[in-house]
């Protein structure tokens, strides 16, 4: 029971944490104008960021701590890019949880007890007060550069500097009163994102690691979220297995006619 507590709360993290992230991904265009370094940087970034249509993962391994507990779950994880996320956690087999994360709401699923709750973006907005939709979300996980309330076509607007702090090399910027900084390796790989919002005290941290090539694809198998407000601190692990990129996935939407409508805090409260 508290493994499906702990995976419906990590998805719901997830979203929370990807309201510090960024508005609707566009490809970046590059200007034909004599550009700066940190300019440059986000080209080579933006071209450097793992670029499919699918991606699917079996058996993720996924650590949530917070409030002093640690607690360890399974996840399939299917993607189809601009469209929909699903996850799914599993016991001995058997799926006792769905998340669904699509350009108009986030769905908790809570198969074990037959009920479910639907949380949109306008929700999210409105607890944490900066923009939010379904690219913010997919550019976390999917190891992007993005920009809160900017689309990426705009990013080079925003006078991006670069560093290069005892060989950690970096590019920072600020938009909509959030500091973004963007960590990254000598092949122009982001292996770190941090955002910092000025007005309220939210800080956000993504570490990027264990890259490895699928489907001719380099993308990290390890991913930890790092998210904090002035009352609360969680750390989201997720370990992933072998991804398969470009197959067909199964994220289509579940059928809930059978199940209960409750309210978010009903669904999450243990």
């Amino acid at each position: 029971m508290k493994r499906i507590h702990l995976f419906l709360t990590t998805c719901l993290i997830f979203a929370l944490i990807g309201c510090m992230t960024g508005c609707k991904s566009k490809r970046a265009v590059t200007s034909p104008k004599k550009q700066t370094i940190g300019q440059l940087s986000v080209d080579s970034l933006s071209a450097s960021q793992p670029t499919f249509v699918s991606a699917s993962t079996r058996n993720a391994k996924v650590v949530l701590e917070m409030k002093s507990r640690k607690v360890n779950a399974n996840a399939d994880i299917d993607i189809e890019f601009n469209n929909r996320i699903r996850l799914s956690a599993k016991v001995m087999g058997i799926e006792m949880a769905i998340a669904e994360i699509d350009s108009i709401k986030i769905r908790l699923i809570d198969k074990l007890n037959k009920r479910y709750c639907d949380v949109s973006y306008l929700e999210l907005q409105q607890t944490t007060g900066l923009p939010v939709g379904y690219h913010d979300i997919q550019a976390l996980l999917c190891d992007r550069i993005f920009a809160i309330g900017t689309t990426d076509d705009k990013l080079k607007t925003l006078n991006p500097q670069t560093n290069n702090d005892n060989g950690q090399r970096s590019i920072n910027f600020t938009s909509n009163n959030v500091t973004h900084k963007f960590t990254f390796d000598a092949t122009h790989h982001i292996t770190a994102t941090e955002l910092k919002a000025t007005v309220k005290k939210y800080s956000f941290n993504a570490d990027y690691s264990q890259f490895h090539a699928s489907d001719d694809i380099l993308f990290p198998h390890t991913v930890i979220l790092k998210g904090s407000t002035a009352a609360h601190n969680a750390t989201v692990t997720v370990k992933l297995p072998k991804i398969t990129f470009n197959s067909v996935v199964t994220a289509s939407a579940y059928n809930v006619q059978k199940l209960t409508k409750v309210p978010l805090e009903a669904l999450l409260s243990f």
